[in-house]
């Protein structure tokens, strides 16, 4: 064991100590990385580079020239579509994609799985919430206002870009997916296709209610599919680096 003064007064040899234990970490990451399936790996990063670059182009749009012109367009469509009935469906989903109560099923579901997925109780709570957060950041640093082409069927006056119901459904769906995806592989298929269509669902019905533009909607989607699967890639390889503390976790049996 070295002392530690002989650390400080001999630089060359804490740069060397230095260098050997950056060169094992780096080793190790190098590891794992060569341990995902590369057509996975190739799926996993093409989604996730695609992503954060949809945003990127969708933020400069909103942040420059304040808009796009399809966002216009779609919301015409949508008012000549409006039906009452078409209202009730839109206004339904506007309650069940609300942060708060999907919120509470996913804290709820983290909770359920805290005695046997430890693993699966963070990533839950950190890929909503954290979704949650990230869409709050970005409301408040582009300040983009409510649509008022039409008249709102459920008035709202806080910042529209990006859509906060469409992220939340969004990331509630990819969370759910991706733990059913590795603990309950028997209800996967159902919370695929039916999550997939309430996120989808709730995402349009902010434009057909007029308060969001198509544009918040598709930047909700895509920023909180990067968020996940960043969450995703820590749940499935990196909590064992950046989470010592878990272990003993049934997925890894």
């Amino acid at each position: 064991m070295l002392e530690p003064q002989l650390l400080v007064k001999n630089p060359v040899v804490f740069a060397l100590i230095w260098l050997s234990t950056m060169a094992k970490q780096e080793n190790r990451f190098l590891k794992m990385i060569r341990s995902l399936p590369t057509g996975w790996m190739l799926l996993y990063y093409s989604l996730l580079l695609a992503s954060l670059f949809a945003f990127a182009e969708l933020a400069e749009g909103i942040y420059r020239v304040q808009g796009f012109r399809f966002d216009s367009v779609i919301l015409n469509w949508f008012f000549q579509a409006q039906s009452p009935a078409l209202t009730r469906l839109a206004l339904l989903l506007d309650k069940l994609g609300i942060s708060y109560f999907l919120g509470f099923i996913i804290t709820t579901l983290a909770l359920l799985n805290l005695r046997k997925s430890l693993r699966s109780f963070f990533f839950l709570l950190l890929g909503f919430w954290g979704a949650v957060g990230v869409n709050l950041i970005s409301k408040g640093f582009f300040e983009r206002l409510r649509p008022d082409l039409f008249e709102q069927l459920t008035p709202i006056t806080n910042y529209s870009f990006p859509s906060g119901h469409a992220m939340g459904s969004w990331a509630f769906w990819l969370c759910l997916m991706v733990v059913s995806r590795r603990r309950y592989p028997r209800v996967f298929p159902y919370i695929s296709l039916g999550g997939f269509v309430f996120a989808a669902l709730v995402g349009i019905s902010r434009c057909y209610l007029q308060v969001h533009y198509p544009s918040d909607v598709l930047a909700a989607w895509v920023l909180s599919t990067a968020w996940v699967l960043s969450m995703a890639w820590w749940y499935t390889r990196g909590y064992r680096h950046w989470f010592p503390l878990i272990k003993n976790d049934d997925m890894d049996t």
